[in-house]
């Protein structure tokens, strides 16, 4: 197993930037693959773009990471010199893939112990990681030891808002259903034409509220029509038609392991980041806002949202991991 250092700035799907001495007195990979299961460091100076691609469940079955990279290092740098950087592209993705970084379990995305942080960015507040540039950073074990160590690590990370976050279902559906009749909450759009929103393989929540309390099902999109779409599972409860509904929906949820789904950020209502100089420690929770009655809600964005501590609610929490 090589560890890859990065040479020299560029994109990460440049095999000639990378090197397994770190001095570059050793070899190239010989395949995007080849990084599955080994670690990598971006050297001080380095800003390295990620570009790789992968399927939209973010399984490695496009880039060959199936196990996963086995944890980054991004140097930083004494006082007045330039640490290392890993920044999300902005370029839009292939027909059906996304960007994909997959973390092997009980590995981290960590900085060094210098003056100058390594950095992890995308997007800007001012230009943010635009909807067609979809990232996913999947850690396979966040809860123990993966997931962003913050302690000597900058991270800033700001994306689009999503058009729609919640669906609202338009016609009754019964148990054992698994096709939807549906309509976006905010637009009223139609999900055979949302394709940055809601596409197949992606993550979603069928959700009723009653006075009873709150059924959640948890499952993917398996197709998507002309105001449908069609679930991965049949429905374990009743949906009713309700029409247009009210109230923000906002949720944030981190992907913890291989047999969740894989995720970044639901959608917001305001970019928020994590300020280069903050340092937090790796913790994850979730923040949500109250369901309308009957919602299809994406528990995870199509993009890499923004993460951050400024201007949040008193009630709310946040997740450090992605």
């Amino acid at each position: 197993m090589a560890t890859w250092y990065s040479q020299g700035s560029g994109l990460w799907s440049t095999l000639s930037n990378w090197n397994d001495a770190a001095n570059g007195s050793g070899s190239a990979p010989g395949s995007i693959a080849a990084f599955d299961d080994s670690p990598v460091v971006i050297q001080e100076g380095h800003v390295v773009e990620f570009d790789v691609e992968d399927a939209v469940a973010c399984d490695g079955s496009v880039s060959g990471w199936t196990t996963g990279i086995a944890g980054i290092t991004i140097t930083g740098a004494a006082a007045g010199n330039t640490p290392g950087e890993l920044t999300l592209t902005d370029a839009v993705n292939n027909t059906n893939c996304v960007y994909g970084l997959r973390l092997k379990a009980n590995t981290a995305i960590v900085g060094t112990n210098v003056a100058v942080l390594g950095k992890v960015t995308g997007g800007t507040s001012t230009v943010p990681l635009p909807s067609g540039a979809v990232h996913i950073i999947q850690f396979l074990d966040p809860p123990t030891t993966g997931g962003f160590d913050l302690t000597y690590l900058s991270l800033a990370l700001y994306a689009a808002q999503p058009v729609e976050t919640a669906y609202v279902t338009t016609a009754a559906a019964g148990i054992g259903d698994s096709v939807l009749s549906v309509q976006g909450r905010l637009t009223g759009c139609n999900p055979n034409t949302d394709t940055t929103e809601w596409q197949v393989g992606r993550a979603v929540r069928v959700i009723r509220t009653t006075s009873a309390g709150v059924n959640t099902q948890a499952t993917t999109i398996a197709a998507v029509g002309d105001g449908t779409i069609t679930l991965s599972d049949n429905l374990t409860i009743a949906k009713p038609a309700v029409g247009s509904t009210t109230g923000q929906r906002t949720h944030i949820n981190p992907s913890d392991d291989e047999s969740a789904p894989c995720s970044a950020f639901a959608g917001w209502d305001r970019s928020r980041s994590l300020s280069p100089s903050t340092r937090q420690p790796t913790t994850t929770s979730t923040w949500s806002a109250a369901f309308p009655p009957e919602t299809i809600s994406r528990p995870a964005a199509p993009r890499l949202s923004p993460s951050g501590v400024s201007s949040a609610p008193p009630e709310a929490e946040w997740v450090w991991e992605i």
